[in-house]
């Protein structure tokens, strides 16, 4: 018990200074620094656990000396709580880092992305525009054949139409020498002229079939033919100057629908434009955003394996200063209740006012032996 009391004191210089070799920022950033302190502290853990220092006594003879100690221990424990705190401080500064790396790559790949979708979809749209733009065409040179038959038709059909009037012309002038021949009493020049009206009307007047059947049943009138066939010859002439109505509005139809798609068609060029230049604007932002990517994401990575680094480092130093402030608080409470001690055995011994002081017993440790009055 005497051995371990005498070495109490050398030992603790001994742990004091291997905790001061764990102190002073060497916890903060890592390395073969905090390696080497973090190992000669274990070993002086060792040591002290092994010493049984936990239940020697404080020699009050060295009371001096042990409250040096514990100042610089608590000294010691004010400087590991500001390592603590600047440690937190480096690691928010490592996440930030590497959050602003993260952040600038995620940012970088979402641009990509967005411009992306824009690309696609405006590729798809002048893909669209193209295929409308063909069908619209298809569309424009069928009804613009449509209306070159129509426009044939009418042309037929106004020529027939003033070739009929003329016929009808005709025809009065027939019927007119037909009626003479009635008048004339002349039956062999009736007949032949009534022969060669009715190969007329089949020939030249057969457009309204139902008005031929109608003019040759009304030539068949025997004292007054010319009468008979003027309202019919009329509403020949009125029919015929109506021209061909269904042919008309088809045509107009045709006309107004060639109209329709030729305005069709200059939206869907102009869509075609529009989309083709969005296509090709992205495309080119696209490269340019896809350019940095690759670096961007060589810096996130990298930040990433960083932060990993520092995070092995920061926790190894948090727990070997965890440890280094555990044992320097057991030897400040240590030292604590043993100055104490030393201070109430000097206050016992004041207060019995001896009249003979024993000189002091070789080895004698936290006390003072007094004889009573």
């Amino acid at each position: 018990l005497q051995h371990q009391q005498l070495e109490l004191l050398p030992f603790l210089k001994l742990l004091h200074s291997a905790l001061r070799e764990v102190v002073g920022q060497k916890l903060v950033s890592g390395g073969s620094e905090t390696d080497s302190a973090a190992k000669g502290l274990l070993s002086a853990t060792q040591k002290l656990e092994s010493f049984g220092w936990a239940d020697t006594d404080v020699n009050c003879s060295f009371l001096v000396d042990y409250t040096k100690e514990k100042v610089d221990f608590e000294q010691m424990l004010e400087q590991l709580r500001v390592d603590n705190a600047t440690r937190t401080g480096l690691l928010g500064v490592h996440k930030k880092t590497l959050d602003e790396k993260v952040q600038e790559y995620q940012s970088a790949v979402k641009t990509y992305e967005d411009l992306t979708q824009l690309h696609d979809s405006a590729a798809v749209d002048a893909t669209e525009a193209v295929k409308l733009l063909g069908k619209l065409k298809a569309e424009l040179a069928s009804l613009q054949q449509g209306g070159e038959e129509v426009n044939g038709q009418l042309k037929k059909s106004k020529k027939e139409l003033a070739s009929y009037l003329q016929s009808i012309a005709v025809l009065r002038g027939e019927v007119g020498q037909l009626q003479a021949s009635i008048n004339n009493g002349n039956r062999e020049e009736y007949e032949s002229r009534l022969f060669k009206i009715d190969l007329f009307v089949s020939h030249h007047l057969s457009l309204y079939a139902d008005l031929a059947v109608l003019l040759k049943s009304k030539m068949q009138d025997l004292e007054h033919p010319s009468e008979a066939v003027r309202p019919v010859l009329v509403d020949m002439e009125q029919r015929a100057r109506q021209g061909s109505p269904a042919i008309e509005a088809r045509g107009k139809l045709l006309a107004s629908s060639v109209a329709d798609v030729q305005e069709q068609l200059l939206d869907a060029r102009q869509d075609l434009v529009t989309f083709s230049t969005e296509r090709d604007k992205n495309q080119l932002l696209l490269l340019q955003a896809k350019a940095p990517l690759q670096k961007l994401e060589g810096a996130a990575a990298g930040a990433r394996i960083t932060f990993a680094g520092y995070m092995r480092e920061h926790n190894y130093g948090e727990r070997v200063a965890a440890e280094t402030t555990d044992a320097a608080q057991k030897v400040v409470a240590r030292l604590a209740e043993g100055i104490a001690a030393c201070a109430a055995t000097q206050q016992v011994a004041l207060e019995k006012r001896p009249t003979l002081l024993e000189a002091p017993v070789p080895g004698q440790r936290g006390k003072l032996l007094a004889v009573p009055a």
